[in-house]
């Protein structure tokens, strides 16, 4: 059988790309996504966040500078990676990160919208009856 290491993550960017490089003098974006998951709270439910750790390499690193955003919506499509380290006390450590294969923008978050003019607000939309 034949495994697949694939993520798939609907949320919403929490905080703006920060844009680090490698030794190699690559640029690699890191940023989280937001997701929530219902849990019981009492007799009804809540939503509780839950914070995805995110890193992309070129070439996505250029699109996810110039889109990216705080509260913007996203489809992250990665694979899940864990790093695993040995602090210098001795303890074991692990982490985990999806790294970007594809990455779709649904939504602005409205104060971002100057950042991407040339993106068609709601009112600008070709199709009359559709509706925001």
């Amino acid at each position: 059988m034949k495994t697949q290491n694939q993520v798939m993550l609907v949320g919403y960017v929490g905080h703006p790309p920060k844009i680090t490089q490698t030794a190699q003098g690559d640029e690699v974006a890191s940023f989280s996504v937001a997701t929530h998951r219902s849990v019981r709270d009492g007799d009804g439910f809540k939503d509780v966040p839950e914070w995805h750790p995110i890193v992309a390499f070129p070439p996505q690193t250029k699109i996810v500078a110039q889109l990216l955003g705080k509260g913007d919506a996203v489809v992250i499509v990665g694979d899940l990676r864990q790093e695993r380290w040995r602090a210098q006390d001795g303890t074991q450590h692990t982490a985990s990160k999806v790294v970007v294969r594809s990455l779709s923008v649904l939504s602005h978050r409205r104060e971002n919208l100057s950042r991407h003019p040339a993106e068609p607000g709601p009112s600008e939309r070709s199709d009359p009856g559709a509706t925001a």
